[in-house]
């Protein structure tokens, strides 16, 4: 059974480097792989009549997997927090499932074997990546520093192994510089992709690793440790002048300069309107995977992040889930710290258990101190490493007698195992089932619509709604009754009244599933338009208000800033329009259509209002744009109007 447990965990972490946060299949077979393996353990133990004690630190952890999964119960967006559930929610599901079924097994060393083997695989990707491609050494993942960070999880286990190999009596070099020299590969793969935030991670989790390891070891082995790690930053330094210095130099001229002006540091631009948001949000949060859509309304104009998370993870997680998960995340550190520090000083633990712990407890501080400064713990794959670390090393730091030696008769073992798997894996697999039917009726829509079906279209959004209610596909629905409306101007009354009523039913309703979306004024705005005539005023009115509503909401939204400039645009009030236009081009905008026609828009207000310097910039950042995407820049539509003095 351990074997089975194994496998599916790292089935698990497998699936979980392709999960990008939002993508609900693979976040399905995450956990889905995790809660089988829990089950498959939790039988395991009960027909074996065990059943490992719940310490302080497992109590809080299933305290919080509790809070997580009752937040869609409060949230703002139900849809999103159950997706967050299962992204969030791999930390403490694979911290269990290594607690019941790896924390004392040899299954575990299979498990760390691979998963550091996969870590070295991904750093040489990455190095490839940047010395051979010059690209953003990356390897799988969106961001560098989500890459820096997973190599720096992987990298804490190999130095408690390193540890552990030197502690053996007549220790040889041949023992030791195997995981000697991967540490050395994996160390010099952080160095390569750091960012200051990993630097500080890597430094808080090296002085915790020592602190520890001292307990049980001489302090040449903890610095034949430390010098694997320089040699490692050292090569980094050596493939590119810049890798360690420039992050390093950063934090420093950033740390002189937020002292100096606060609000000159983004981050900490960030964190002040967070909590703004913050002292906004009621006690128990806004719900889990929320927080960018409430934060649009409380950013910074002088903000140039994407705005998708706090840049603090307990902050995020005090905004989205409330005191209670931070005050079950500190009980949960703090009895962890207790049991480390408790365990590894116990007289007669083996100085290779010490080398593990002090291994795992380096691992989790780097992480969580990196957390401070970033959103680690919401990709999923880092969350679910930082799980099976964590259960691991809940297992090492609770007591040798561990188990529960209770004889259980067979027809309770089998009415508990039954009773777990119901619990733990038939709601929340049909659940995901769910999520995994609405999405496919969502693509067909997308289907009959490429084909012309607009009834299909219709009924596949209706179906996905049904199976899961969002406000995705009836935000879709009410676009498309829209679109009918402006499109058939030969239908009677009575039809454009039913189709504007049936529209304004799903907007209605997608607005209760997430009062925070901005395509749901965006929509009313088009639906005013196409059931009154663009030339009512009225209409025009309620369009520009649904407009400019949906720019609150979510001022990084391009098409909805481009269709309230054109809406100015034909009213003729330029200066307004140069107001709308300025705020999306101070942004950092995406390499795609939209940007150029954009661009294109804001140089034709610039030039209606005589700034035609700025006008013929946005031209050429247009067609540098279009360049870079694949378009013939010479033959987009609008810019040679644009260039021109003083047309519109």
């Amino acid at each position: 059974m351990t074997a089975v447990v194994t496998c599916l965990a790292l089935l698990a972490f497998g699936l979980s480097l392709h999960d990008r946060g939002g993508d609900a299949s693979a976040l399905a077979v995450t956990s889905i792989a995790l809660l089988a393996g829990l089950v498959a353990a939790a039988v395991s133990a009960a027909a074996r009549g065990e059943g490992p004690r719940l310490d302080g630190a497992s109590i809080a952890l299933l305290g919080g997997w509790a809070w997580l999964g009752l937040s869609p119960v409060w949230s703002a967006v139900p849809y999103l927090s159950v997706l967050a559930v299962f992204a969030l929610g791999v930390l403490p599901l694979a911290a269990l499932v290594t607690r019941v079924g790896l924390g004392r097994g040899d299954g575990f060393a299979l498990l760390r074997l691979a998963v550091v083997a996969v870590a070295v695989v991904l750093c040489l990707v990455a190095v490839w990546q940047r010395l051979v491609l010059g690209e953003e050494g990356t390897s799988v993942f969106l961001h560098r520093h989500a890459h820096a960070a997973l190599l720096s999880l992987a990298a804490f286990p190999v130095a408690g192994l390193v540890l552990a190999r030197l502690a053996v009596p007549r220790a040889t070099v041949a023992g030791w510089a195997p995981p000697g020299l991967v540490l050395v590969v994996l160390t010099a793969g952080i160095g390569l992709g750091s960012g200051r935030g990993s630097l500080i991670g890597l430094g808080c989790g090296l002085a915790v690793l020592a602190l520890v390891a001292r307990r049980a070891h001489s302090m040449r082995s903890v610095g034949v440790v430390l010098a694997l790690v320089l040699v490692g930053l050292g090569l980094a330094q050596a493939l590119d002048p810049e890798a360690v210095t420039r992050p390093a130099a950063r934090l420093v001229e950033e740390v002189a300069a937020a002292a100096q002006a606060p609000r000159a540091s983004e981050r900490i631009l960030i964190w002040q309107a967070a909590l703004d948001l913050l002292a906004d949000a009621p006690w128990h949060g806004i719900g889990a995977g929320v927080f960018w859509l409430a934060f649009a309304p409380y950013r910074s104009g002088l903000d140039a992040s994407a705005g998708f998370h706090a840049h603090n993870d307990y902050l995020e997680l005090a905004i989205e889930l409330g005191w209670p998960m931070l005050a079950m995340i500190a009980l949960a550190f703090t009895m962890l710290a207790r049991g480390v520090w408790r365990r590894s000083a116990r007289p007669g633990v083996a100085p290779g258990t010490v080398a593990e712990i002090a291994g795992l407890a380096g691992a989790l501080a780097g992480a969580g101190v990196h957390a401070l400064v970033s959103f680690n713990f919401h990709v999923p794959s880092l969350a679910l490493l930082s799980g099976l670390w964590l259960g691991r090393l809940l297992a090492l730091t609770a007591s040798t007698d561990d188990t529960d030696a209770r004889t259980v008769s067979a027809p309770r073992r089998t009415r508990r195992a039954a009773a777990t798997a119901l619990l733990a894996v038939a709601a929340p697999v049909a659940l995901l089932v769910a999520v995994l039917m609405a999405e496919h009726e969502e693509a067909d829509a997308r289907a009959a619509l490429a084909a012309g079906d607009a009834a299909a279209a219709e009924r596949s959004l209706l179906r996905a709604h049904a199976l899961f209610p969002s406000e995705r596909p009836l935000v879709a629905v009410a676009r498309l009754y829209a679109d009918t409306l402006a499109r058939s101007h030969g239908l009677d009354d009575v039809a454009r009244a039913e189709l504007v009523e049936r529209a304004e039913w799903a907007l209605d309703r997608a607005e209760r599933a997430n009062p925070l979306q901005f395509r749901v004024p965006a929509t009313r705005a088009a639906l005013a338009l196409a059931r009154d005539g663009a030339d009512d005023p009225v209409a025009r009115a309620l369009a520009e208000a649904g407009l400019r509503q949906a720019l609150v909401l979510d001022p990084r939204a391009i098409g909805v800033r481009r269709a309230l400039t054109l809406h100015l645009m034909h009213e003729a009030r330029w200066r307004d329009a140069v107001a709308v236009v300025r705020p999306g081009l101070e942004g950092a905008l995406v390499r795609a259509p939209v940007a150029v026609a954009f661009y294109g828009l804001g140089a034709r207000v610039l030039a209606q209002t005589g700034d035609h310097e700025g006008s013929a910039r946005l031209v050429r950042e247009a067609r540098a744009v279009a360049t870079a995407i694949g378009l013939d820049p010479t033959r987009v539509p609008g810019l040679d109007d644009a260039a021109g003095p003083g047309r519109g």
